[in-house]
């Protein structure tokens, strides 16, 4: 399995069904099943710098880092 060529970090969901990687080459996020099986890759404006879970959103945070924004995306 393989994320991006520099990934940052990677978070776990809170029911433990999907992993998710931040990278800043390429700029992306990319998410996993818990088997480390490629479900999508999410392109963005910019490095992704880190990403979160949010257990009781149910959803991961990714943080951007060459634009102000965070992005939502639910599980």
């Amino acid at each position: 399995m393989r994320a991006g060529i520099n990934t940052r970090n990677a978070a776990v969901s809170s029911d433990g069904k999907y992993v998710i990687a931040a990278n800043y080459l390429p700029h992306s996020v990319t998410l996993f099943d818990s088997d480390l099986n490629f479900i999508k890759e999410l392109k963005t404006n910019s490095r992704v710098s880190a990403v979160y879970d949010a257990a009781p959103r149910r959803s991961f945070v990714a943080a951007l880092k060459d634009v102000p924004e965070l992005w939502e995306i639910s599980y």
